[in-house]
């Protein structure tokens, strides 16, 4: 009767049809009939998420919930805690393919390994981006079944309770999450290295062991997969594992568990660290909190106080960065907290001296005032900051100007363009990464590149790379940064590929500009002119490997219509780098016709310097 009655109130309710979220939980809707007049209703509606668990529905009311399924709108659909079994599913996954569907969630239902075939032979027809099967009884060979079959999934398994032959209690989709609860150490390793180590992709594990005697075991399992590309791990509260063990992992959330903060130096990239949750007598070890080897570092909705910060502020100062230390940190987020003035200032006060690398700070949703502002305004000119986000926090009324303060771009002086800005512009335009080998590359830009892009941007960008040839990882951490904001996705590989290129940059530049197809490309998108001023920019940026290579390719310097003469900067350059600017034994009239050329062409760019210049190699000779 209640049921019936909310139902009734909500199809005959004033605009129905603009509800576009609908949240009939634990609303005791297994009759058959609701549901029919629920379908009915959503045929003809705006609703893209609908929660329908904890109601008790079986296969038979699926079955109309499909029917309809195609004709709705419906992106997000919670079916969990119901009583869904292999019939059910199939009733769903035959009316997936043209639905809306991104997201289902169909945990702790009846659902076995028989309906695994069914999935498989229909979420690859889907727009999927998640599905839940967690509390299910499928197996570890139908989970491998489905991770084979299903684009995008790689592996997923869980060791639950100790019993590493248990069925596999959480299966996410897509990617492998794994789940590690109470785990028996000695067996643990051996089940972790023979059925996970040979995948190459994990996209979360949970870590939610509480065992002291632990430690030995997750010191092992870092070291196993340390070629493995774990997106994301997750300490829950009971977790006593140093973060300092799974250096290798992209991004680490600690979700209120008690030994975060260790000072052991991480020896690899930590892309993310954030922490949730921390309980008020742990506060004072976020002064304990490491910072090397950490590049996005989140603090947000964490009740941070004004009393609180002082200990994070005092972590800070203990990480001292300098050339003789890894830089990473790039972004720090402290949003969503109770920060005031004090804690601006406190900021300030560290920010010159402490992270030469950081680019961005989020503030937004504190306290912080027009006070913190001005306090953080004086500095910011000492540091590499680039953005801040100071939105909500009482900035606004005192401001004697307009200012858009999320994001707040830092001033210059002189109107100075930050390194970070214009390696990421330029990176952003000149290179890409190929599809089919996976690595970045040098390519071609586009004509509608804002601000434009000419040849000579390919030089800059290697010079950049060479005056930070001792820094080359804060330029890394640049770039790795333009593609997360992207992406939003964390990615370890793609930081390793950058790390790479940026190693090589040189030397992928002198292969790329090689290529007589990229020549041909480059000739068309920038003129036949362009490789002069390309070989003239690289000179006066003293990129002298360069200079010696694009030297060699003299069908890309003529000036004449027979295509004998090259240009007068090509030959003093050939001279300078002791290249023979002709061969006097195949052609021993050539320096006169170069500079009878000249003489006839007195407009053409240094024309009076390069017949000085063959005069004068004309009297060493005699």
């Amino acid at each position: 009767m209640q049921c019936t009655f909310r139902l009734y109130y909500l199809f005959h309710m004033n605009q129905a049809e603009k509800i576009m979220i609908l949240n009939l939980s634990r609303n005791e809707m297994s009759c058959c009939a609701k549901l029919k007049e629920l379908c009915q209703f959503l045929s003809n509606s705006q609703i893209i998420s609908l929660d329908l668990s904890d109601n008790r529905i079986n296969c038979d009311g699926v079955y109309y919930l499909a029917q309809v399924l195609q004709s709705t709108k419906i992106s997000s659909l919670n079916l969990a805690n119901n009583e869904i079994s292999t019939n059910g599913v199939q009733h769903l996954v035959l009316k997936l393919p043209g639905s809306q569907l991104k997201s289902l969630d169909l945990s702790h239902n009846l659902i076995t390994d028989e309906s695994i075939e069914c999935l498989c032979g229909n979420l690859a027809y889907t727009k999927y981006a998640d599905l839940n099967l967690r509390g299910n009884k499928i197996g570890r060979q139908a989970v491998d079944h489905l991770c084979k079959n299903v684009a995008e999934i790689n592996v997923q398994f869980d060791l639950p309770n100790d019993d590493f032959s248990h069925h596999i209690d959480l299966c996410k989709y897509p990617g492998c999450v794994i789940e590690i609860y109470q785990t028996s150490f000695e067996k643990g390793i051996d089940y972790f290295n023979k059925f996970v180590c040979d995948k190459t992709d994990i996209t979360k594990v949970y870590i939610r062991s509480s065992c002291k005697n632990g430690l030995p075991f997750f010191r092992d399992l870092a070291k196993i997969v340390s070629n493995i590309n774990i997106s994301e791990i997750e300490m829950g509260e009971y977790s006593r594992i140093p973060y300092s063990v799974f250096a290798n992992i992209a991004q680490l959330k600690c979700n209120g568990t008690g030994s975060w903060f260790s000072p052991v130096v991480l020896n690899r990239v930590l892309i993310e660290l954030k922490f949730q949750n921390i309980k008020k007598n742990c506060f004072q070890d976020l002064a304990k909190l490491c910072l090397n080897n950490i590049m996005y570092l989140d603090l947000s909705h964490i009740d941070l106080e004004e009393d609180k910060f002082i200990f994070f502020a005092q972590a800070l100062k203990n990480n001292t960065m300098d050339q003789n230390k890894n830089n990473y940190l790039i972004s720090l987020n402290l949003s969503n907290n109770k920060l005031g003035a004090k804690s601006a200032k406190l900021l300030a006060e560290v920010l010159p001296y402490n992270i030469p690398s950081l680019t961005y700070i989020d503030l937004n949703g504190n306290k912080i005032g027009y006070s913190g502002f001005k306090s953080l305004m004086e500095v910011v000119d000492k540091t590499s900051l680039c953005w801040l986000s100071l939105g909500d926090n009482n900035i606004e009324d005192q401001l004697q100007e307009s200012i858009e303060l999320s994001p707040y771009i830092v001033p210059r002086k002189d109107d100075e363009t930050p390194v970070a800005f214009q390696v990421r512009y330029l990176f952003r335009q000149l290179v890409s990464m190929n599809t089919c080998s996976g690595e970045l590359e040098f390519t071609i830009p586009t004509t509608d590149s804002n601000p434009p892009v000419n040849i000579t941007h390919y030089p800059k960008l290697l010079k950049i790379y060479s005056a930070f040839e001792n820094d080359v990882k804060y330029l890394n951490v640049q770039v790795y940064d333009n593609y997360y904001m992207k992406s939003k996705r964390h990615d370890r590989r793609l930081l390793e590929k950058i790390e790479k290129f940026g190693n090589e940059i040189e030397k992928r530049f002198l292969s790329f500009i090689n290529s007589i197809s990229n020549q041909t490309k480059l000739e068309q998108a920038f003129g036949y002119d362009s490789f002069v001023v390309l070989v003239r920019e690289c000179e006066r940026l003293e990129l002298n490997e360069c200079v010696e290579s694009l030297l060699l390719h003299r069908v890309l310097y003529y000036v004449d219509d027979d295509e004998e003469i090259l240009h007068p900067f090509i030959y003093r350059m050939m001279h300078k780098y002791s290249m023979p600017l002709y061969c006097k034994q195949i052609e021993p009239n050539k320096r006169k016709q170069i500079i009878a050329y000249y003489k006839n062409h007195p407009e053409i760019e240094e024309a009076e310097a390069l017949i000085d210049l063959l005069a004068s190699m004309s009297t060493e000779e005699n």
